[in-house]
Formats: C-alpha cells, sequence, structure tokens
C-alpha cells in the first residue's frame, strides 16, 4: 500500500513571543521540521490522543482493536492483506478529528478485520462536517478491503463511524487500515509555543497576554 513519504517540506514558521512582566523578558516557539507528504492518525494519535468511542475494546494504534483483557492485539489484517499502519476501531463506535487547514484529503482502506472468515457485520461511514462523505455497506472479515478517499479542503470536522448493523457487536472489529491525511505543503505549519526564560521554562502566571502574527 502507499506509504507517506518525505516530501518537498512545509513552512516551517516560528512564533516570537516578546514579554515583558516586571523586567523579566520571555521568548518561544522553535520551528516544527519538515512536514510529510500525508500523515498517518495513528501518528497523530500519538501526539495528541484522538477523540473516539467503542463498544468493546480500545482504539488500536497500528494494530488491531486492543482486547479490554490485556491480551496483546494482532496485526491488522483485511482480507488476505496485512497492514502496518492504521487504526484498530470496534463497532458501534466513532472517531473524531478536527480537520487542520493544511488537510487536503482523508484516504484509507476499511474493513472487517480477519477473524476466520464469516465473521462481523459492520458498516462503516466517513462524516465530513456532519455530512457522509463515504459508506461501505454491510462488510464481513470474509469481504476484501474498500479504498476511501474523501476531500478535506476547507472543513472543520472529519467522524469515523463504524455501526453493527443492527444485529450486535459481536466479532465487529472495524479496521481503518493506512488512516491518513494528504497535506497541502503550501501551508505554513506553527511550532507548539514553549516560553523560557534565561534558557529554563517559564514558570506559568495566572495572569494572561495576548500577541498577534502577522504574515
Amino acid at each position: 500500500g502507499p506509504r507517506c513519504r518525505g516530501g518537498r517540506g512545509r513552512r516551517a514558521v516560528g512564533v516570537s513571543v516578546l514579554l515583558l512582566a516586571g523586567g523579566l523578558w520571555g521568548q518561544a516557539a522553535a520551528p516544527v521540521p519538515e512536514a510529510s507528504a500525508c500523515r498517518y492518525l495513528s501518528d497523530l494519535a500519538r501526539e495528541t490522543p484522538l477523540a473516539y468511542r467503542q463498544a468493546w475494546g480500545t482504539l488500536g494504534l497500528d494494530t488491531a482493536a486492543v482486547p479490554p483483557d490485556g491480551r496483546v492485539p494482532t496485526p491488522i489484517i483485511l482480507g488476505q492483506k496485512t497492514y502496518a499502519k492504521g487504526l484498530g476501531h470496534h463497532a458501534g463506535g466513532e472517531i473524531t478529528l478536527s480537520v487542520a487547514p493544511s488537510f487536503l484529503r482523508f484516504q484509507t482502506e476499511v474493513g472487517v478485520q480477519w477473524q476466520g472468515g464469516g465473521r462481523g457485520t459492520v458498516v462503516m461511514q466517513v462524516w465530513v462536517d456532519g455530512a457522509k462523505q463515504f459508506d461501505s455497506g454491510v462488510r464481513g472479515d470474509s469481504d476484501p478491503p474498500l479504498p476511501v478517499d474523501v476531500p478535506l479542503a476547507g472543513a472543520r470536522e472529519l467522524r469515523l463511524v463504524a455501526t453493527d448493523h443492527g444485529d450486535g457487536i459481536g466479532c465487529d472489529m472495524a479496521t481503518w487500515a493506512e488512516a491518513r491525511v494528504v497535506l497541502d505543503e503550501s501551508v505554513p505549519a506553527f511550532g507548539r509555543p514553549t516560553l523560557t526564560l534565561g534558557g529554563k521554562p517559564a514558570i506559568r502566571s495566572a495572569v494572561s497576554a495576548g500577541f498577534s502574527v502577522a504574515w
């Protein structure tokens, strides 16, 4: 399957903040490193946890859904294909992601995690700003994965939904293989602001201050 390759590098913008309070000066924000042409949602989730819910287990990052009894989750397998990247989800549930200005498209391959054949009845959907953009129909683990490619430019929220088709959640391991966002590399990326004072992290104050960035 496709891989998130290193791109020519999005323009990184360092934000400098100048604070004057009681004669003390602070500065902040190192630029972020070069970004890829796309980012896997599993990698994004390791930086900022995704908002999700599911009726069984917990969300697997680059694995199938994580069992609630502490067992080691299995690799992601859809049909006869094994994937190194993806989100291991389970019906009924959903995953919600705020769409950044740099996100152009959402791409994935969807299906029910292989469990021996003839198992699971899941409907997987992709919603963008409250509008349904993809519906898999009823899928089981014997069905091949379906490719998904949904535009995100200008959107604010991406929601990945897995339903149990109304017959219970048994074996309904909904998997979003190679789930990723394609990036617009012309959009500047801002570093995460961190205040320092004399080379050490500045103490946070209850007094708030504002700043603006001219571009």
